[in-house]
C-alpha cells in the first residue's frame, strides 16, 4: 500500500494516458449511475461523479480531472436529468452543470495540493532515511578509524618504550611520533579525500628540516589514506636515518625523488654517505609501518638495506586531476 501511495504521489499520469484515464473513470461512473438510476429516480445526478473526479485528479492530475469533469458533467445532464432540455428545464440543467464544474474545480485544486503536500512529506521522509544511512556509514567509518588509530598509538607506545633508556627519552620519542601521527590525520581527514604528494612529504619530514634531504618531487595527488601512510612512513625513515643512517653523520645525505609512471607515482628514498646498515633481525614497528603503505596494483613497498644506506621505493596510485 505504501508503494501505491508513493507511485500515486510521485509519478502521476500525463499526456494521452491522463486523458484516457479521465475518460475511463467518467465512463465507469456513468455505468454505475445507470445501474443505480432506478433507486435514485433522477435525483443526485452528479453524486457518483465527485468520487470519480477525485480519483481521476489524484492519479492523472489536472488533465485527468478536467476530462472527467467535462465528460461526466455532460453525461449526467443528458442521461439522468428529468428537467428536460428546453425552456426552464434547460436553464436549470445549465445552472446545475455550472455548479458541478465549479465544485469540480475546487476538488481538482484540492487533490493537486494534497498530492503536492504528500510529495513533500515523502521527499522529506526519504531524505531522513538517506541521512540516517549516511550517519550509520559515518559512525561505522569513525569506529573503524578510531580502532586503527588506537592500535597505531598502542604500537607506538610499545615500540618507544622498548628503545627508551629512561622516562625522558620515552617522552621525547612518543611526542615526536604522536606529532607525526597528528600531521598524518590532517591529510587523512581531508574532506576532498585526496592530498598532494608534496603535502604528504612536507608533513612527514616536518621535524627533520635539513638541507641534506634533497627532494625532487612531481605534481601528483594521492588518496587521503595513502597520503597518511606516506607521512608516517617518511617520518619513520627519517627517524631511523637520524639515529642510525645517513643523517647520523655529517657526510651523509638523503635523496627523495618521485616520478610519474603511467597511473602511479614512484617515490624513492635513498640514503648515501652514512654508516653501513644492516637489516634488523626482527622487523619492528617502524618497518611494519613503512611496509604498510598501500601500493599500486601488484607492486609492494621495497625496503632494502644496501651497503651505503637504506633504499625504500613506494609505488603509489596517482589520482586523476579534478
Amino acid at each position: 500500500m505504501r508503494r501505491v501511495f508513493a507511485q500515486w504521489a510521485l509519478h502521476p499520469l500525463t499526456g494521452p494516458p491522463a486523458v484516457g484515464f479521465g475518460f475511463l473513470v467518467a465512463l465507469a461512473a456513468t455505468l454505475v449511475r445507470v445501474a443505480l438510476d432506478p433507486l435514485l429516480d433522477g435525483q443526485s445526478i452528479f453524486l457518483l461523479y465527485f468520487p470519480a473526479l477525485l480519483l481521476s485528479a489524484t492519479w492523472a492530475g489536472l488533465t485527468g480531472g478536467v476530462v472527467t469533469a467535462s465528460i461526466g458533467g455532460l453525461l449526467a445532464v443528458f442521461l439522468f436529468s428529468r428537467l428536460g432540455m428546453s425552456g426552464p428545464g434547460l436553464l436549470s440543467n445549465l445552472i446545475s452543470l455550472a455548479f458541478f464544474w465549479l465544485v469540480s474545480a475546487l476538488l481538482v485544486w484540492g487533490a493537486i495540493n494534497l498530492k503536492t503536500a504528500l510529495r513533500q512529506v515523502l521527499d522529506h521522509e526519504r531524505e531522513l532515511v538517506l541521512q540516517h544511512e549516511r550517519q550509520s556509514i559515518l559512525a561505522g567509518e569513525m569506529r573503524h578509524r578510531v580502532k586503527n588509530l588506537l592500535a597505531v598509538v598502542q604500537a607506538m607506545v610499545w615500540e618507544s618504550s622498548r628503545g627508551a633508556s629512561d622516562a625522558r627519552e620515552l617522552s621525547r620519542a612518543l611526542q615526536s611520533r604522536l606529532s607525526a601521527l597528528s600531521a598524518s590525520q590532517d591529510v587523512a581527514l581531508n574532506p576532498s579525500g585526496r592530498a598532494t604528494l608534496d603535502r604528504a612529504v612536507t608533513l612527514g619530514l616536518e621535524a627533520f628540516a635539513s638541507p641534506r634531504i634533497c627532494r625532487r618531487l612531481v605534481d601528483a595527488e594521492l588518496e587521503a589514506l595513502t597520503a597518511r601512510a606516506v607521512v608516517l612512513a617518511l617520518y619513520e625513515l627519517a627517524t631511523n636515518a637520524s639515529k642510525y643512517g645517513a643523517l647520523s653523520t655529517p657526510e651523509g645525505h638523503v635523496s627523495l625523488a618521485a616520478e610519474v609512471e603511467g597511473e602511479h607515482v614512484r617515490l624513492e628514498w635513498k640514503e648515501q654517505g652514512g654508516p653501513a646498515v644492516f637489516a634488523p633481525a626482527r622487523p619492528g614497528f617502524g618497518t611494519r609501518l613503512i611496509r604498510s603503505v598501500p601500493a599500486h596494483g601488484d607492486e609492494h613497498v621495497r625496503l632494502e638495506y644496501e651497503p651505503d644506506g637504506v633504499r625504500c621505493i613506494f609505488v603509489l596510485r596517482a589520482l586523476p586531476s579534478e
